[in-house]
């Protein structure tokens, strides 16, 4: 609703004293909301589309953690010094040692 549409209920509701009901009570009476309703019904009937279905989420496999910069320094020496290409495939190969 644009701006002035806005202001022009505003001042609506505050000559009919609903204003104040509605900052009192939270809501906007039951009239109030059908009116809304059949009006945005009307503009809205010719219109279709179709909605495309959401994808399904994975489970995630891997998780973050988070280490320490010494425990980080210390992998990296690892890696370099047994050779491996990255820090991940490092512990790959110390995680599958260990099963």
């Amino acid at each position: 609703m644009s701006f002035e549409k806005s202001q022009q209920a505003r001042k609506k509701e505050l000559e009919k004293g609903r204003f104040d009901k509605i900052m009192e009570g939270g809501g906007l009476p039951k009239d109030f909301v059908t009116e809304k309703e059949e009006q945005e019904g009307k503009e809205t009937s010719g219109i279709s589309f179709n909605v495309p279905q959401a994808p399904k989420k994975e489970k995630r496999i891997s998780k973050s953690y988070y280490l320490k910069e010494s425990s980080i320094k210390k992998i990296d020496k690892l890696t370099k010094e047994y050779g491996y290409s990255t820090p991940s495939s490092l512990l790959e190969s110390v995680i599958e040692s260990l099963k």
